[in-house]
């Protein structure tokens, strides 16, 4: 069994009100949890201290989620770092651009609960300490 107490989420996300509902969920999960409010505020918080793991909303205000793959991408400090594109984008080639771009997961809020997404965060981080 793996403990989350360690294990840190940076939540870029600027629905204020979806940052407290996920904020609550993953720190009752034991996450400890970073939140920027766009793809700026994120590149600085994950350079200044690296997650574990990424959740990023594609639509936000200054950088988006798609500019914000791109840095982590082009960064050998950030772009090993596991990132969950979770957002109300449901286009396939929006999926194909984010996956593209090193998106290791990509959720529809719609479509995924919150108790979906802490289960589906909780799956790849199991995967990424046991290698297959």
């Amino acid at each position: 069994m793996s403990s989350q107490a360690n294990t840190k989420i940076l939540l870029v996300e600027d629905d204020q009100l979806l940052v407290r509902l996920y904020k609550k969920k993953l720190t009752k999960e034991g996450f400890a949890v970073v939140v920027a409010r766009d793809g700026s505020d994120g590149l600085v918080k994950a350079k200044n201290d690296p997650p574990d793991m990424i959740l990023l909303d594609l639509m936000m205000p200054k950088t988006n989620g798609f500019e914000m793959l791109a840095a982590l991408q082009s960064s050998p400090q950030l772009k090993n770092i596991p990132v969950m594109v979770l957002t109300n984008v449901s286009a396939e080639t929006d999926e194909q651009r984010a996956r593209g771009l090193g998106a290791t997961d990509y959720l529809v809020k719609a479509d995924n609960p919150p108790d979906m997404v802490v289960e589906r965060i909780k799956e790849l981080l199991e995967q990424g300490e046991s290698p297959e």
